[in-house]
């Protein structure tokens, strides 16, 4: 029989667990499915875009199929290692082709947004900065969402722990993304004080909703 901890922690892994969509791709050998994600996305993006971390690459681009158009600017690039397309004189957004290792390199290329979006988050929230029992999910998400990366290895090194490597990483998180992770905390704090006020208002609602016996 399942215990209810089993079920909660059963419930946490579902919800950090990667997810995959199904999408098709061009091959040599014609069209099939793969298995692709934002994550995948990011890891296998343009060298050109290598110093953005994820949450910008997400609110300043999306992946696109490869049309006749792409095709003309794609035969003079590397294809192999991800390049920028050269758009000059056109009005076309900026487009960057994949890594050789993406699943969908051949049918796929990423391209700027005309205005950028914004990200939203979803599976566990960002845990309170405060809370010392969330403090390496805490880290580990910062890093993960603010610092630029390919690998895991890239954020934490074997030796050390998610706090750690945040410390270190720290001054690689543009201001722009400091002002961000300020936000997200801000919000923590609003929700709380907002449930605080809340359940202040539950108890005196029941404060004044008890039955006065001289009444009766």
């Amino acid at each position: 029989m399942t215990t209810p901890f089993d079920e909660e922690q059963e419930e946490d892994t579902k919800q950090t667990e990667e997810q995959f969509l199904l999408e098709p791709t061009q091959t040599k050998n014609g069209a099939r499915f793969v298995m692709v994600n934002t994550h995948l996305d990011y890891q296998h993006r343009s060298q050109d875009l290598t110093a953005l971390c994820l949450y910008d690459f997400v609110s300043h681009f999306h992946k696109k199929l490869i049309d006749k158009s792409d095709r003309r600017l794609i035969k003079s690039v590397n294809e192999s290692e991800g390049e920028r397309l050269d758009t000059e004189g056109t009005k076309m957004n900026e487009r960057y082709t994949f890594e050789s290792a993406h699943p969908q390199a051949s049918s796929h290329i990423v391209i700027k947004h005309t205005n950028p979006v914004v990200p939203v988050l979803v599976g566990p929230q960002i845990p309170r900065q405060e809370r010392e029992e969330a403090r390496e999910r805490y880290s580990r998400a910062l890093l993960t969402l603010f610092v630029p990366w390919r690998s895991v290895h890239d954020l934490c090194a074997l030796n050390q722990t998610w706090t750690e490597a945040l410390e270190v990483q720290k001054p690689l998180i543009s201001p722009v993304s400091l002002k961000i992770i300020e936000n997200i905390q801000l919000l923590h704090e609003c929700k709380h004080d907002r449930d605080e006020h809340l359940r202040q208002v539950l108890v005196e609602a029941q404060s004044d909703n008890s039955i006065d016996p001289v009444l009766i």
